[in-house]
């Protein structure tokens, strides 16, 4: 499970609770605080938290890049792990001395062609864990994830019925500076 930008102590105190309220239960709000999290991630198309992710591909590409989605705007992935089913059916570990990784790209280097792959669906596999360390998440980031925890605890029933709940205003705009946009 991985380490939370928030803590369960830290909601509180942003929630002014003083541990006599019925409310005040540590389970609602370790799961407020994931969802918060998951919330402010999907809105800023990054992972905050790092995780490991697996992104799977039908074959390598036909020009000698290939996008890693997810990774903070201002962090890079050091570490990819790239597997794929040769034309014999057999998995092969791509070697990293054959691409480099600049922010979230993927480029093969110069003179280097993507190795032949079976035709079977989903042969080609990235690994790799996109998000901060623990402790090092930008400041507005853990301040949108306070806000929006807050907004949950508040509004714990549907707002409106049939509508999805939505990003806290404040704590879209201090997460925006974070914001990925999305594309090939």
């Amino acid at each position: 499970m991985p380490v939370e930008p928030v803590t369960v102590s830290e909601l509180a105190e942003h929630l002014r609770l003083d541990g006599s309220s019925p409310f005040d239960d540590q389970a609602l709000l370790t799961r407020l605080i994931v969802a918060a999290r998951m919330n402010i991630e999907d809105f800023v198309n990054a992972k905050i938290v790092a995780e490991s992710i697996d992104r799977r591909l039908d074959n390598f590409p036909i020009g000698n890049c290939i996008r890693l989605p997810e990774i903070p705007r201002d962090q890079t992935v050091s570490a990819v792990v790239v597997t794929y089913e040769d034309e014999n059916g057999a998995e092969q570990t791509l070697s990293d001395t054959k691409y480099d990784i600049r922010e979230d790209i993927l480029t093969l280097k110069l003179n280097e062609v993507w190795p032949t792959t079976s035709r079977r669906a989903l042969n080609v596999k990235l690994t790799y864990s996109p998000g901060y360390s623990a402790g090092s998440e930008p400041s507005p980031l853990v301040q949108a994830i306070l806000m929006q925890a807050a907004a949950m605890y508040e509004n714990r029933e549907a707002v409106t019925q049939g509508q999805p709940f939505q990003t806290n205003d404040v704590a879209q705009a201090l997460a925006r500076p974070y914001r990925q946009r999305l594309g090939v």
